[in-house]
């Protein structure tokens, strides 16, 4: 690769967005950063025809080894739930994310979904427990967490 590429991935009703820059000093000489991760319900990929993929699958055949930097924009289930399972599969360098990592370790333990009164409330408990597990996944596997505020500038 020779030039930045941005690429929007169609992974459901939610956002994903991988991007990929030469850059030297970085694995296999390219940065690589994704912008979440659509949802995970199953459902949401059993009919193929309209290109949807989980996140997983589409980086897996692209052949994508690794991830310098996942961005989690925020907590909801179209962002998120597509997460985990990337976190999982590639060795992440960094994520940012608006929930802080100690937090997602400790002082949330795994919310009851079963309590959720309708669907928007399962959902957004699906996302809550998907946030804390990235998060807990990418520190494992020696990863970093950094947590963004509201106004926080980065100069990549």
């Amino acid at each position: 690769m020779e030039e930045l590429r941005l690429t929007f991935i169609n992974v459901g009703y939610g956002e994903a967005m991988l991007l990929e820059c030469p850059d030297p000093a970085f694995r296999g000489e390219c940065f690589t950063m994704l912008i979440d991760g659509g949802g995970g319900e199953p459902g949401e990929f059993t009919d193929r025809s309209s290109g949807r993929v989980p996140l997983h699958e589409y980086l897996r055949a692209q052949g994508c080894d690794h991830l310098d930097l996942i961005v989690n924009t925020h907590p909801h289930e179209d962002h998120v739930s597509g997460l985990p399972p990337v976190a999982a599969m590639l060795p992440v360098a960094e994520l940012w994310q608006t929930l802080p990592p100690d937090f997602c370790r400790g002082i949330m333990r795994p919310l009851d979904v079963t309590l959720a009164r309708n669907p928007s409330q399962d959902k957004f408990l699906h996302a809550l427990n998907d946030a804390a597990a990235l998060s807990v996944a990418v520190e494992d596997a020696g990863g970093q967490v950094r947590v963004m505020r509201q106004g926080t500038g980065v100069d990549l």
